[in-house]
Protein backbone atom coordinates (compact mmCIF):
# COMPACT_ATOMS: atom_id res chain seq x y z
CA UNK A 1 0.00 0.00 0.00
CA UNK A 2 1.48 3.68 -0.61
CA UNK A 3 2.24 5.84 2.07
CA UNK A 4 -0.48 8.83 1.19
CA UNK A 5 1.04 11.17 4.15
CA UNK A 6 4.41 10.52 2.99
CA UNK A 7 3.61 10.94 -0.42
CA UNK A 8 1.71 14.48 0.28
CA UNK A 9 4.49 15.45 2.43
CA UNK A 10 7.16 14.83 0.12
CA UNK A 11 5.16 16.94 -2.32
CA UNK A 12 4.65 20.07 -0.32
CA UNK A 13 8.46 19.74 0.12
CA UNK A 14 9.15 19.68 -3.53
CA UNK A 15 7.01 22.67 -4.34
CA UNK A 16 8.68 24.57 -1.75
CA UNK A 17 12.26 23.61 -3.21
CA UNK A 18 11.41 24.24 -6.27
CA UNK A 19 9.68 28.01 -5.55
CA UNK A 20 13.09 28.99 -3.48
CA UNK A 21 15.03 27.41 -6.35
CA UNK A 22 12.99 29.35 -8.87
CA UNK A 23 12.97 32.44 -6.59
CA UNK A 24 17.27 32.80 -5.97
CA UNK A 25 17.84 31.39 -9.56
CA UNK A 26 15.91 34.60 -10.97
CA UNK A 27 15.57 37.11 -8.23
CA UNK A 28 15.74 39.96 -10.21
CA UNK A 29 12.27 39.51 -11.89
CA UNK A 30 10.34 38.05 -8.51
CA UNK A 31 11.49 41.31 -6.72
CA UNK A 32 10.99 43.22 -9.98
CA UNK A 33 13.85 45.10 -10.86
CA UNK A 34 14.39 43.00 -13.96
CA UNK A 35 11.75 41.54 -16.66
CA UNK A 36 11.47 38.72 -19.10
CA UNK A 37 10.84 41.67 -21.82
CA UNK A 38 12.52 41.10 -24.79
CA UNK A 39 11.88 39.93 -28.27
CA UNK A 40 8.93 38.81 -29.02
CA UNK A 41 7.14 39.48 -25.82
CA UNK A 42 8.18 42.94 -26.30
CA UNK A 43 6.80 43.73 -29.49
CA UNK A 44 4.07 40.99 -29.68
CA UNK A 45 2.65 39.61 -27.25
CA UNK A 46 2.46 42.55 -24.08
CA UNK A 47 1.48 45.28 -26.88
CA UNK A 48 -1.89 43.05 -27.43
CA UNK A 49 -2.12 42.12 -23.73
CA UNK A 50 -2.34 45.67 -23.24
CA UNK A 51 -5.30 46.16 -25.50
CA UNK A 52 -6.90 43.58 -24.34
CA UNK A 53 -6.33 44.42 -20.59
CA UNK A 54 -8.09 47.89 -21.59
CA UNK A 55 -10.61 46.16 -23.33
CA UNK A 56 -11.85 43.74 -20.65
CA UNK A 57 -11.70 46.60 -17.71
CA UNK A 58 -13.29 49.06 -19.97
CA UNK A 59 -15.97 46.25 -20.47
CA UNK A 60 -15.68 46.04 -24.20
CA UNK A 61 -15.26 43.12 -26.34
CA UNK A 62 -11.59 42.18 -26.23
CA UNK A 63 -12.26 39.51 -29.25
CA UNK A 64 -11.68 41.93 -32.46
CA UNK A 65 -8.59 44.02 -31.81
CA UNK A 66 -8.87 47.14 -34.50
CA UNK A 67 -5.56 48.11 -34.12
CA UNK A 68 -3.64 44.89 -34.77
CA UNK A 69 -2.95 43.13 -37.83
CA UNK A 70 -5.05 45.66 -39.81
CA UNK A 71 -7.98 44.71 -37.76
CA UNK A 72 -7.34 40.92 -36.43
CA UNK A 73 -9.27 38.50 -34.32
CA UNK A 74 -8.02 37.79 -30.58
CA UNK A 75 -9.47 34.15 -30.98
CA UNK A 76 -7.11 33.81 -33.57
CA UNK A 77 -3.48 34.13 -32.68
CA UNK A 78 -1.68 33.63 -29.58
CA UNK A 79 -0.32 36.59 -27.86
CA UNK A 80 -3.30 36.49 -25.54
CA UNK A 81 -4.91 33.74 -24.31
CA UNK A 82 -7.83 35.12 -22.93
CA UNK A 83 -9.56 31.26 -22.78
CA UNK A 84 -6.76 29.96 -20.56
CA UNK A 85 -7.86 29.92 -17.06
CA UNK A 86 -5.71 32.97 -15.51
CA UNK A 87 -5.13 35.32 -18.21
CA UNK A 88 -8.42 37.35 -17.44
CA UNK A 89 -8.06 37.19 -14.27
CA UNK A 90 -4.37 38.55 -14.07
CA UNK A 91 -5.10 41.30 -16.77
CA UNK A 92 -8.59 42.67 -14.55
CA UNK A 93 -5.82 43.75 -12.17
CA UNK A 94 -4.64 46.44 -13.91
CA UNK A 95 -1.60 45.81 -12.92
CA UNK A 96 1.33 46.23 -15.51
CA UNK A 97 1.21 43.86 -17.88
CA UNK A 98 4.85 43.10 -18.08
CA UNK A 99 4.61 42.22 -14.68
CA UNK A 100 1.60 40.10 -15.01
CA UNK A 101 3.58 38.48 -18.11
CA UNK A 102 6.38 38.10 -15.52
CA UNK A 103 3.92 35.96 -12.72
CA UNK A 104 2.44 34.32 -15.35
CA UNK A 105 5.74 32.85 -16.55
CA UNK A 106 7.19 31.99 -13.34
CA UNK A 107 3.99 30.39 -11.74
CA UNK A 108 4.26 28.35 -15.03
CA UNK A 109 8.29 27.44 -14.55
CA UNK A 110 6.94 26.35 -10.74
CA UNK A 111 4.42 24.16 -12.26
CA UNK A 112 6.52 22.63 -14.48
CA UNK A 113 8.88 21.80 -11.67
CA UNK A 114 5.95 20.51 -10.28
CA UNK A 115 4.67 18.44 -12.97
CA UNK A 116 8.67 16.47 -13.88
CA UNK A 117 8.52 15.71 -9.99
CA UNK A 118 5.50 13.90 -10.16
CA UNK A 119 6.35 12.13 -13.70
CA UNK A 120 9.70 11.04 -12.30
CA UNK A 121 8.41 9.90 -9.23
CA UNK A 122 5.63 7.83 -11.13
CA UNK A 123 8.38 6.25 -13.44
CA UNK A 124 10.74 5.64 -10.45
CA UNK A 125 9.10 5.04 -7.14
CA UNK A 126 12.31 7.19 -5.95
CA UNK A 127 12.11 9.77 -3.32
CA UNK A 128 15.13 12.06 -4.24
CA UNK A 129 15.20 11.83 -8.12
CA UNK A 130 12.06 13.33 -8.54
CA UNK A 131 13.56 16.11 -6.96
CA UNK A 132 16.44 16.89 -9.53
CA UNK A 133 13.82 15.36 -12.62
CA UNK A 134 11.43 18.11 -11.45
CA UNK A 135 14.69 20.96 -11.23
CA UNK A 136 16.04 19.90 -14.24
CA UNK A 137 13.10 20.18 -16.39
CA UNK A 138 11.82 23.77 -14.42
CA UNK A 139 15.13 25.30 -15.43
CA UNK A 140 16.05 23.52 -19.20
CA UNK A 141 16.51 25.97 -21.94
CA UNK A 142 12.94 24.75 -23.43
CA UNK A 143 10.69 26.17 -20.43
CA UNK A 144 13.39 29.66 -19.37
CA UNK A 145 13.55 30.07 -23.27
CA UNK A 146 9.74 29.88 -23.30
CA UNK A 147 9.70 32.78 -21.70
CA UNK A 148 9.92 35.09 -24.37
CA UNK A 149 6.38 33.30 -25.29
CA UNK A 150 4.38 33.19 -21.74
CA UNK A 151 1.96 30.38 -22.70
CA UNK A 152 4.30 28.87 -24.28
CA UNK A 153 5.95 28.29 -20.91
CA UNK A 154 2.12 27.25 -20.16
CA UNK A 155 2.36 24.16 -22.34
CA UNK A 156 5.67 23.34 -21.12
CA UNK A 157 4.28 23.05 -17.90
CA UNK A 158 1.55 21.11 -18.70
CA UNK A 159 3.41 18.47 -20.57
CA UNK A 160 4.40 16.20 -17.94
CA UNK A 161 0.77 16.33 -16.36
CA UNK A 162 -0.03 14.96 -19.69
CA UNK A 163 2.30 12.64 -19.67
CA UNK A 164 1.10 11.49 -16.15
CA UNK A 165 -1.81 11.10 -16.81
CA UNK A 166 -1.31 8.76 -19.45
CA UNK A 167 0.79 6.87 -16.98
CA UNK A 168 -2.19 6.55 -14.57
CA UNK A 169 -4.58 5.30 -17.19
CA UNK A 170 -1.93 2.39 -18.12
CA UNK A 171 -1.38 1.83 -14.71
CA UNK A 172 -5.06 0.76 -13.66
CA UNK A 173 -5.92 4.25 -11.97
CA UNK A 174 -8.61 4.96 -14.53
CA UNK A 175 -10.84 7.78 -12.80
CA UNK A 176 -7.49 9.61 -12.06
CA UNK A 177 -5.62 9.11 -15.19
CA UNK A 178 -8.41 10.44 -17.43
CA UNK A 179 -9.23 13.15 -15.43
CA UNK A 180 -5.63 14.38 -15.44
CA UNK A 181 -5.08 13.54 -18.96
CA UNK A 182 -7.79 16.10 -20.26
CA UNK A 183 -7.66 18.55 -17.93
CA UNK A 184 -3.70 19.13 -18.64
CA UNK A 185 -4.83 18.23 -22.64
CA UNK A 186 -7.58 20.72 -22.76
CA UNK A 187 -5.50 23.52 -20.71
CA UNK A 188 -2.92 23.03 -23.00
CA UNK A 189 -5.35 23.96 -25.69
CA UNK A 190 -6.66 26.33 -24.19
CA UNK A 191 -3.51 27.68 -23.80
CA UNK A 192 -3.35 28.18 -27.50
CA UNK A 193 0.25 27.85 -28.79
CA UNK A 194 -0.65 24.68 -31.46
CA UNK A 195 2.95 24.29 -32.10
CA UNK A 196 3.97 23.79 -28.77
CA UNK A 197 1.96 20.86 -28.77
CA UNK A 198 2.87 20.13 -32.00
CA UNK A 199 6.77 19.56 -30.98
CA UNK A 200 5.50 17.96 -27.69
CA UNK A 201 3.80 15.60 -29.56
CA UNK A 202 6.60 12.93 -30.57
CA UNK A 203 7.18 12.23 -26.87
CA UNK A 204 3.64 11.97 -25.96
CA UNK A 205 3.05 9.26 -28.51
CA UNK A 206 6.19 7.52 -27.67
CA UNK A 207 5.05 7.60 -24.07
CA UNK A 208 1.85 6.52 -25.02
CA UNK A 209 3.21 3.23 -26.94
CA UNK A 210 5.63 2.38 -24.52
CA UNK A 211 2.77 2.62 -21.70
CA UNK A 212 0.41 0.44 -24.15
CA UNK A 213 2.92 -2.17 -23.88
CA UNK A 214 2.93 -2.30 -20.38
CA UNK A 215 -0.64 -1.57 -19.56
CA UNK A 216 -2.56 -3.73 -17.19
CA UNK A 217 -5.64 -3.92 -19.55
CA UNK A 218 -4.54 -2.70 -23.32
CA UNK A 219 -7.83 -2.41 -24.85
CA UNK A 220 -9.48 -0.52 -22.07
CA UNK A 221 -6.30 1.55 -22.10
CA UNK A 222 -7.00 2.33 -26.02
CA UNK A 223 -10.42 3.18 -25.16
CA UNK A 224 -9.79 5.62 -22.01
CA UNK A 225 -7.03 7.27 -23.56
CA UNK A 226 -9.14 7.97 -26.46
CA UNK A 227 -11.84 9.39 -23.96
CA UNK A 228 -9.11 11.51 -22.93
CA UNK A 229 -8.02 12.86 -26.09
CA UNK A 230 -11.67 13.73 -26.72
CA UNK A 231 -12.39 15.41 -23.83
CA UNK A 232 -9.81 17.51 -23.60
CA UNK A 233 -10.10 18.50 -27.37
CA UNK A 234 -13.78 19.29 -26.12
CA UNK A 235 -12.20 21.62 -23.75
CA UNK A 236 -9.91 23.30 -25.57
CA UNK A 237 -12.42 24.09 -28.28
CA UNK A 238 -13.06 27.52 -27.54
CA UNK A 239 -9.58 28.39 -28.32
CA UNK A 240 -9.24 25.22 -31.07
CA UNK A 241 -12.56 25.85 -33.41
CA UNK A 242 -12.40 29.51 -34.03
CA UNK A 243 -8.48 29.28 -34.79
CA UNK A 244 -9.25 26.40 -37.13
CA UNK A 245 -12.28 28.39 -38.76
CA UNK A 246 -10.47 31.55 -39.56
CA UNK A 247 -6.95 30.27 -39.95
CA UNK A 248 -7.18 30.13 -43.72
CA UNK A 249 -7.98 33.58 -44.42
CA UNK A 250 -5.96 35.09 -41.51
CA UNK A 251 -2.34 32.82 -42.20
CA UNK A 252 0.20 35.20 -42.76
CA UNK A 253 2.08 32.09 -43.74
CA UNK A 254 -0.66 30.54 -45.62
CA UNK A 255 -0.68 33.41 -48.46
CA UNK A 256 2.65 33.31 -49.19
CA UNK A 257 3.86 31.60 -52.50
CA UNK A 258 6.25 28.46 -51.46
CA UNK A 259 9.47 29.88 -52.87
CA UNK A 260 8.81 33.15 -50.07
CA UNK A 261 8.12 30.78 -47.57
CA UNK A 262 11.16 30.73 -44.43
CA UNK A 263 11.39 26.90 -43.60
CA UNK A 264 14.99 26.92 -42.81
CA UNK A 265 14.19 26.32 -39.29
CA UNK A 266 13.10 22.85 -39.86
CA UNK A 267 16.47 21.75 -41.92
CA UNK A 268 18.58 20.19 -39.97
CA UNK A 269 21.66 21.69 -41.50
CA UNK A 270 20.86 25.02 -40.13
CA UNK A 271 19.52 24.46 -36.46
CA UNK A 272 21.06 26.21 -34.37
CA UNK A 273 22.55 23.85 -31.12
CA UNK A 274 22.28 26.24 -28.46
CA UNK A 275 23.04 25.19 -25.02
CA UNK A 276 22.94 28.65 -22.89
CA UNK A 277 24.77 27.82 -19.65
CA UNK A 278 28.15 27.80 -21.99
CA UNK A 279 26.74 29.65 -24.92
CA UNK A 280 25.82 32.67 -22.95
CA UNK A 281 23.00 35.01 -23.58
CA UNK A 282 23.97 36.72 -26.76
CA UNK A 283 23.25 33.23 -28.65
CA UNK A 284 19.70 33.37 -30.66
CA UNK A 285 17.95 31.75 -27.85
CA UNK A 286 14.89 30.71 -30.16
CA UNK A 287 17.04 27.27 -30.73
CA UNK A 288 17.38 26.84 -27.20
CA UNK A 289 13.52 26.82 -26.79
CA UNK A 290 12.24 24.18 -29.66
Amino acid sequence: MPDTGSDVRDALLASLLFAAVLAATLFPVVAGSRSFFSYDLFYEHLPIWSEVQRNLRAGVSPFWLDSFYMGHPLAFHQEAPVFYPLTVPLLLTGAPVHRLADAFSLAHLWLAGLGGFFLVRFLTNARIAPLFGGLAYMLSARTLQSTIWPNAVAVAALIPFILLGIGWLAAGRRRAGLLLGATAGGLALLAARPHSLLGAAPIVIAFAAAQFRDARDRRRFLVELGLATALAALLGAPSLLPSALVFPETSRFGGLPLDARNVGALSFAELDQVFLAVDGLARWPEAASY
